[in-house]
């Protein structure tokens, strides 16, 4: 049976102990480590991942769920995905005919791009380019372009303050006093363009909530916009997170070295969060129990008590991420983790982490075989052929997630064919006038816009080991 990997923690330190290993991580206490006698294999990783839903509101708009067996890079770009990459819609052009408030218009604009959109962006395409100056039409930006069903939804605001002619003689109260002193963001009509009406019949797009107070008004002032909204991810910018938090944190782990009693076992309850310790009666007096270490902040108040720190080991499991995601409302939680794990950067940054993986550790390995201190003829010839089978074996599996990318519909760039590799006994050929390489030409990337993350996980995981074997 697999031991518990956990990360202990002291009172003003944190110690990683030898035995305390990592699933899934390519370090000398891994499974996975280079000194394995196979290669890492995909399939058997994916394998062990679980997911398990712990808290799922009826509304969807909050979840809460375990992501165990993997490393922190990859649950990070999960992280990550969910604030940046996951589409929604919201307004990104608001056309203002009147706004007499004492809010000025690009404040008021701005507000009004942030109010989170009750519709299913999956039903949407992104907009064909940014509109600054003349959009695609060749109409002006001041002027209120016809809208794209496919790609924009409309929502008119006219709201005028008048003053409560019937208002009682003692009313103070804005509210009392005059009619919609307060601009709320029911106040937003839907205009459908095209078939919209009928496509959204069952459930027409709307402002997620309805009590969002958009500005306040006094007798005649007035704001009337049309606000048109498009379909953008996070990264371009964040009123199109779908998400309000997405967090995650190692679960905590709480062991007693030895039995707490009486008096010291209630100091040991109030040290922690409510929930975590529980007291039970044994011969007639009370005995400190974990209940739910789960629920631990991990303040470590227990440290502060010297007789009860010496029996109190805390912990994190490494491998073990309790996410917490909470939607803007556009789509439910769940259905918003579902989309991050489709999402295109999500899937190329676990291709990139097992090929940079590859690669950084051949590269490492022929610098440290072929240094002056170490050069040895039979070691590099050996070390030569395992790396050609692996360079073949990596190839082959990067052709297989290209393939299965291209089924999922993910637009994978043509791969350019290997160099071709001189015989040893062919003669060097020189070429005296090289092509000139057009600088005006840039190469496109096979995976656009990825972070530097998994190419960092993976040189951290050569550079950390010192005696391995090459994979």
């Amino acid at each position: 049976m697999e031991e518990e990997r956990v990360l202990n923690v002291g009172s003003r330190s944190v110690d990683e102990n030898d035995e305390n290993m990592l699933i899934g991580t390519y370090d000398d206490n891994s499974d996975y480590a280079l000194t394995e006698a196979g290669p890492f294999d995909v399939a058997v990783y994916c394998k062990g991942i679980e997911v398990e839903i712990v808290n799922d509101t009826d509304e969807g708009m909050s979840l809460d769920f375990d992501l165990i067996n993997v490393e922190a890079p990859i649950a990070n770009a999960l992280r990550r995905v969910l604030l940046a990459e996951v589409p929604t819609m919201a307004f990104e052009k608001i056309y203002l005919y009147q706004n007499t408030s004492v809010i000025q218009d690009e404040v008021l604009c701005h507000r009004l791009g942030l109010l989170p959109i009750k519709v299913d962006p999956r039903k949407f395409l992104m907009p064909t380019e940014k509109v600054i100056g003349i959009n695609e039409h060749g109409v002006d930006c001041d002027e209120e372009p016809q809208p794209d069903p496919t790609r924009n939804l409309v929502f008119n605001i006219n709201v005028t303050c008048t003053r409560n002619r019937n208002a009682p003689s003692t009313a103070t109260e804005p509210h009392q006093l005059y009619h919609q002193s307060s601009v709320y963001s029911r106040s937003f009509k839907w205009i459908p363009c095209g078939d919209q009406e009928e496509q959204f019949a069952s459930d027409p797009p709307r402002i997620v909530f309805d009590d969002i107070l958009v500005a306040k008004l006094r007798p005649g002032q007035q704001i009337e916009a049309n606000c048109h909204a498009v379909k953008g991810i996070g990264r371009d910018h964040a009123k199109f997170s779908p998400v309000a938090t997405a967090s995650y944190r190692l679960l905590p782990t709480i062991r007693l070295l030895s039995e707490v009693r009486g008096e010291a076992a209630v100091r040991l309850k109030e040290s922690f969060s409510e929930g975590v310790i529980e007291l039970k009666e044994k011969d007639g007096e009370k005995i400190a129990v974990v209940a739910d270490a789960r629920r631990d902040t991990c303040s470590r108040n227990v440290f502060r008590h010297d007789d009860l720190a010496s029996v109190v080991e805390l912990g994190r499991k490494k491998n073990h991420f309790i996410f917490s995601v909470e939607s803007t409302g556009a789509l439910k939680s769940a259905e918003l983790v579902v989309e991050a794990c489709k999402a295109s950067d999500f899937v190329q940054q676990l291709v990139l982490f097992m090929y940079s993986l590859g690669v950084f550790s051949g590269y490492y390995f022929y610098t440290k075989i072929t240094t002056p201190e170490t050069v040895k003829v039979h070691e590099f010839e050996e070390f030569r052929e395992e790396t050609d089978k692996v360079i073949t074996e990596l190839r082959l599996r990067v052709e297989l997630m290209e393939s299965a990318l291209k089924k999922a519909g993910v637009k994978v760039i043509a791969r350019p064919p290997p160099p071709a590799q001189p015989s040893a006994d062919s003669a060097p050929v020189s070429n005296a006038n090289p092509p000139q390489q057009d600088s005006s030409q840039k190469t496109n990337p096979r995976f656009p816009r990825v972070s530097s993350l998994p190419v960092d996980a993976a040189s951290n995981v050569v550079l950390k080991g010192e005696a391995r074997k090459s994979i």
